[in-house]
Protein backbone atom coordinates (compact mmCIF):
# COMPACT_ATOMS: atom_id res chain seq x y z
CA UNK A 1 0.00 0.00 0.00
CA UNK A 2 2.83 2.46 1.06
CA UNK A 3 4.74 1.82 -2.56
CA UNK A 4 0.85 2.75 -4.25
CA UNK A 5 0.49 5.72 -2.18
CA UNK A 6 4.24 6.19 -3.50
CA UNK A 7 3.43 6.26 -7.58
CA UNK A 8 0.17 8.33 -6.52
CA UNK A 9 2.06 10.98 -4.66
CA UNK A 10 4.39 11.38 -7.91
CA UNK A 11 2.00 11.05 -10.47
CA UNK A 12 0.21 14.07 -8.31
CA UNK A 13 3.50 16.35 -8.40
CA UNK A 14 4.74 15.35 -11.95
CA UNK A 15 4.52 18.24 -14.56
CA UNK A 16 1.32 18.12 -16.67
CA UNK A 17 2.40 16.43 -20.33
CA UNK A 18 2.06 18.70 -23.07
CA UNK A 19 -1.34 17.44 -25.36
CA UNK A 20 -0.66 17.43 -28.78
CA UNK A 21 -3.91 19.43 -29.39
CA UNK A 22 -3.69 22.01 -25.94
CA UNK A 23 -3.79 25.63 -27.64
CA UNK A 24 -0.28 27.46 -27.14
CA UNK A 25 -1.12 30.90 -29.30
CA UNK A 26 -4.43 33.28 -30.59
CA UNK A 27 -4.15 35.23 -33.69
CA UNK A 28 -6.60 37.22 -32.95
CA UNK A 29 -9.86 34.86 -31.88
CA UNK A 30 -8.22 31.97 -33.75
CA UNK A 31 -6.65 29.31 -31.67
CA UNK A 32 -3.12 28.26 -32.69
CA UNK A 33 -2.81 24.26 -31.62
CA UNK A 34 0.50 22.58 -30.71
CA UNK A 35 0.00 20.12 -33.96
CA UNK A 36 -0.43 22.59 -35.66
CA UNK A 37 3.89 23.22 -34.97
CA UNK A 38 5.08 19.89 -36.12
CA UNK A 39 6.92 19.07 -38.80
CA UNK A 40 10.39 19.72 -40.17
CA UNK A 41 10.04 23.85 -39.67
CA UNK A 42 11.06 24.47 -35.41
CA UNK A 43 8.25 24.94 -33.29
CA UNK A 44 9.27 28.49 -32.51
CA UNK A 45 9.76 29.59 -36.33
CA UNK A 46 6.19 27.91 -37.35
CA UNK A 47 4.67 29.91 -34.25
CA UNK A 48 6.08 33.09 -35.46
CA UNK A 49 4.45 32.61 -39.06
CA UNK A 50 1.42 31.79 -37.57
CA UNK A 51 1.20 34.58 -34.98
CA UNK A 52 3.87 37.57 -35.22
CA UNK A 53 4.04 37.74 -39.51
CA UNK A 54 0.13 37.66 -39.67
CA UNK A 55 -0.25 40.77 -37.56
CA UNK A 56 3.09 42.77 -38.76
CA UNK A 57 1.59 42.13 -42.48
CA UNK A 58 -2.25 43.60 -41.24
CA UNK A 59 -0.44 46.31 -39.33
CA UNK A 60 1.08 48.08 -42.69
CA UNK A 61 -1.23 46.77 -44.36
CA UNK A 62 -3.65 48.85 -42.66
CA UNK A 63 -0.83 51.67 -42.95
CA UNK A 64 -0.13 51.96 -46.32
CA UNK A 65 -0.61 54.91 -47.06
CA UNK A 66 1.86 56.37 -44.51
CA UNK A 67 5.08 54.34 -46.10
CA UNK A 68 4.25 53.35 -49.43
CA UNK A 69 6.09 54.92 -52.27
CA UNK A 70 3.97 56.87 -54.84
CA UNK A 71 4.98 56.76 -58.76
CA UNK A 72 7.04 59.30 -58.82
CA UNK A 73 8.93 57.94 -56.49
CA UNK A 74 9.10 54.56 -57.84
CA UNK A 75 10.52 55.85 -61.10
CA UNK A 76 13.10 57.80 -59.14
CA UNK A 77 14.12 54.56 -57.55
CA UNK A 78 14.05 52.57 -60.60
CA UNK A 79 16.31 55.32 -62.19
CA UNK A 80 18.41 55.18 -59.51
CA UNK A 81 18.58 51.00 -59.59
CA UNK A 82 19.99 51.26 -63.12
CA UNK A 83 22.75 53.73 -62.22
CA UNK A 84 23.47 52.00 -59.31
CA UNK A 85 24.29 48.53 -61.81
CA UNK A 86 26.15 50.32 -64.03
CA UNK A 87 28.54 51.20 -61.77
CA UNK A 88 29.75 47.27 -61.34
CA UNK A 89 32.53 46.41 -62.71
CA UNK A 90 29.96 43.23 -64.67
CA UNK A 91 27.15 42.50 -66.39
CA UNK A 92 23.49 42.53 -64.84
CA UNK A 93 21.39 40.96 -67.49
CA UNK A 94 18.93 39.40 -65.52
CA UNK A 95 17.59 43.27 -64.54
CA UNK A 96 17.12 43.63 -68.41
CA UNK A 97 14.02 41.13 -67.85
CA UNK A 98 10.75 43.34 -68.30
CA UNK A 99 9.76 44.61 -64.83
CA UNK A 100 12.58 43.43 -62.97
CA UNK A 101 14.00 46.40 -62.45
CA UNK A 102 11.12 48.05 -61.28
CA UNK A 103 9.91 45.41 -58.93
CA UNK A 104 13.49 45.37 -57.53
CA UNK A 105 13.58 49.17 -57.44
CA UNK A 106 10.31 48.84 -55.68
CA UNK A 107 11.16 46.86 -53.37
CA UNK A 108 13.86 48.56 -51.97
CA UNK A 109 11.99 51.87 -51.77
CA UNK A 110 9.12 50.68 -50.30
CA UNK A 111 11.20 48.77 -47.66
CA UNK A 112 12.82 51.66 -47.01
CA UNK A 113 10.25 53.75 -46.07
CA UNK A 114 8.25 51.40 -44.14
CA UNK A 115 11.28 50.62 -42.04
CA UNK A 116 11.13 54.90 -42.20
CA UNK A 117 7.43 54.66 -40.76
CA UNK A 118 8.12 52.44 -37.88
CA UNK A 119 11.00 54.16 -36.90
CA UNK A 120 9.04 57.47 -36.85
CA UNK A 121 5.85 56.00 -35.15
CA UNK A 122 7.73 53.78 -32.78
CA UNK A 123 9.68 55.90 -30.46
CA UNK A 124 12.91 55.46 -32.37
CA UNK A 125 16.20 53.39 -31.00
CA UNK A 126 19.13 51.83 -32.92
CA UNK A 127 18.99 50.06 -36.12
CA UNK A 128 19.86 46.85 -37.37
CA UNK A 129 22.38 46.82 -40.66
CA UNK A 130 21.80 43.40 -42.30
CA UNK A 131 25.08 41.28 -43.65
CA UNK A 132 25.00 41.69 -47.17
CA UNK A 133 27.47 41.51 -50.20
CA UNK A 134 25.93 44.65 -52.24
CA UNK A 135 26.27 47.80 -50.18
CA UNK A 136 22.81 49.13 -50.09
CA UNK A 137 21.26 51.68 -47.97
CA UNK A 138 18.96 50.71 -45.31
CA UNK A 139 17.87 48.91 -42.39
CA UNK A 140 15.60 47.71 -39.82
CA UNK A 141 14.22 49.83 -37.04
CA UNK A 142 15.16 47.49 -34.59
CA UNK A 143 14.20 48.84 -31.51
CA UNK A 144 10.73 50.12 -33.28
CA UNK A 145 9.89 47.42 -34.87
CA UNK A 146 10.37 45.18 -31.00
CA UNK A 147 7.62 47.86 -29.65
CA UNK A 148 5.26 47.54 -32.68
CA UNK A 149 4.96 43.74 -32.20
CA UNK A 150 4.77 44.22 -28.10
CA UNK A 151 1.85 46.90 -28.95
CA UNK A 152 0.10 44.69 -31.10
CA UNK A 153 0.54 41.97 -28.88
CA UNK A 154 -0.87 44.41 -26.12
CA UNK A 155 -3.82 45.17 -28.62
CA UNK A 156 -4.61 40.86 -29.17
CA UNK A 157 -3.73 40.87 -32.66
CA UNK A 158 -2.05 37.63 -31.13
CA UNK A 159 -1.37 36.00 -27.99
CA UNK A 160 1.18 33.49 -26.68
CA UNK A 161 -0.04 31.16 -24.11
CA UNK A 162 3.10 28.78 -24.03
CA UNK A 163 5.93 30.44 -22.12
CA UNK A 164 8.55 28.89 -23.02
CA UNK A 165 7.43 29.44 -26.66
CA UNK A 166 6.00 32.90 -25.96
CA UNK A 167 10.23 33.85 -24.77
CA UNK A 168 11.47 32.13 -28.17
CA UNK A 169 9.43 33.92 -30.18
CA UNK A 170 10.85 37.26 -28.56
CA UNK A 171 14.08 36.04 -28.80
CA UNK A 172 13.84 35.59 -32.28
CA UNK A 173 12.93 39.63 -32.10
CA UNK A 174 15.72 40.40 -30.18
CA UNK A 175 18.44 38.95 -32.35
CA UNK A 176 20.87 41.18 -33.48
CA UNK A 177 23.33 38.52 -34.37
CA UNK A 178 22.95 38.87 -38.30
CA UNK A 179 23.67 42.31 -38.50
CA UNK A 180 25.08 45.04 -36.94
CA UNK A 181 23.31 47.47 -34.62
CA UNK A 182 23.53 50.94 -34.96
CA UNK A 183 22.72 54.48 -33.50
CA UNK A 184 19.42 56.32 -33.70
CA UNK A 185 22.02 58.68 -35.22
CA UNK A 186 22.43 57.38 -38.61
CA UNK A 187 18.75 56.80 -39.19
CA UNK A 188 18.79 59.62 -40.88
CA UNK A 189 21.30 58.62 -43.62
CA UNK A 190 20.14 55.21 -43.31
CA UNK A 191 16.53 55.44 -44.21
CA UNK A 192 16.75 58.22 -46.74
CA UNK A 193 14.74 56.93 -49.34
CA UNK A 194 16.88 59.16 -51.64
CA UNK A 195 20.02 57.30 -50.70
CA UNK A 196 18.77 53.67 -51.30
CA UNK A 197 21.18 53.10 -54.35
CA UNK A 198 24.78 53.35 -54.74
CA UNK A 199 26.23 55.89 -56.45
CA UNK A 200 29.17 55.80 -58.47
CA UNK A 201 32.56 56.65 -56.98
CA UNK A 202 34.53 59.05 -58.81
CA UNK A 203 36.36 57.86 -61.32
CA UNK A 204 40.76 57.63 -61.07
CA UNK A 205 42.44 60.03 -62.57
CA UNK A 206 44.21 58.63 -65.47
CA UNK A 207 47.93 58.84 -65.06
CA UNK A 208 49.88 60.43 -66.96
CA UNK A 209 53.41 59.12 -68.35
Amino acid sequence: MRSAALVLLALLLAAPVASADEVVAYRGETPILRSQLAGDTPAVDRLFELTVAPALKDYLTAHRADWEPDEATQQRAEAALRRSLACLPYATPEYDLPGVARFSANALISGVQMQRFIHRRFGGGRLLTPNRGVPLVGALAFDANNRLVRQLEQDGAFRILDPTLHAQVFAILGDAEQGTLVPESEAAALLDPDKVFTTCPPASPTPTS
